[in-house]
């Protein structure tokens, strides 16, 4: 087992060196799409490499090592459809990966213990579940689109495909706070259920739901902190364009 220690990641750093240590930005290159092949570039000789803002690079990767984002960062608009491939690509770890290994997880749970509480915890990530694939497709279906049209009025592909009806403050107001029921299932199983013959599938269950709560912790931040306030400027800068 590797012991995960939290390195702050900075243009000058080299990037292998830091994943040694933080095995969680094997995340971040995931979901920008690029390959694992780092030999002894640095964060910055990597960015201009793959065509990835590097200030943008750092703080999803600093993000994602648990680091708080300073809130005077500035990022260029021409990142906007990156942070939504970006985001886009977490959503398809969440549906299509790590969902499904929670789900089996917990049914192998219950094969083992048919106690109540177990149906409980069931329960729980059902409807938590059936929270997060709401947000999830909100996103895709509403938010992103919306997102991606305004960006391309704003560089002057498009302007008429995109709903007027929307905002980023409405997007701001549909996001809520994802984390909550996972909270509450991991408290489930670490303070009230009792142990039987199970306690290796408990141990995988909880260590799976930590590491999608860390992730979508970090998917949170990036929307809220780096996203919004850009889309917030597109549409200031297009109302004054009228």
């Amino acid at each position: 087992m590797y012991n995960e220690s939290r390195q702050y990641l900075k243009p000058d750093s080299k990037l292998a060196d830091v994943i040694y240590n933080s095995p969680s930005l094997l995340y971040v290159l995931e979901y920008f799409e690029v390959d694992y092949i780092l030999q002894d570039k640095t964060v910055a000789e990597f960015c201009t490499e793959h065509n990835i803002d590097t200030n943008l690079f750092t703080t999803v990767s600093n993000i994602y090592n648990g680091f708080v984002v300073e809130s005077k960062l500035e990022f260029g608009v021409e990142n906007i459809p990156l942070i939504i491939k970006f985001l886009h690509n977490t959503h398809a770890y969440y549906l299509n990966e790590k969902y499904p290994e929670i789900r089996n997880i917990i049914n192998e749970l219950r094969n083992v213990n048919s106690s109540t509480e177990i149906s409980i915890v069931e329960k729980f990530f059902k409807e938590y579940y059936a929270e997060v694939n709401e947000h999830l497709d909100y996103e895709d279906r509403v938010a992103f689109p919306y997102i991606n049209a305004l960006y391309n009025k704003y560089i002057g592909v498009d302007s008429d495909s995109f709903d007027k009806s929307f905002s980023a403050k409405q997007y701001r107001k549909h996001h809520t706070d994802i984390n909550y029921k996972l909270d509450e299932l991991k408290s489930l199983l670490i303070k009230y259920i009792s142990v039987r013959e199970d306690r290796q599938i408990r141990r995988r269950l909880l260590l799976s739901l930590c590491d999608v709560e860390s992730n979508l912790y970090a998917h949170s931040v990036i929307e809220e902190q780096i996203l919004m306030p850009l889309v917030m400027k597109v549409e200031r800068s297009l109302s004054k364009a009228k």
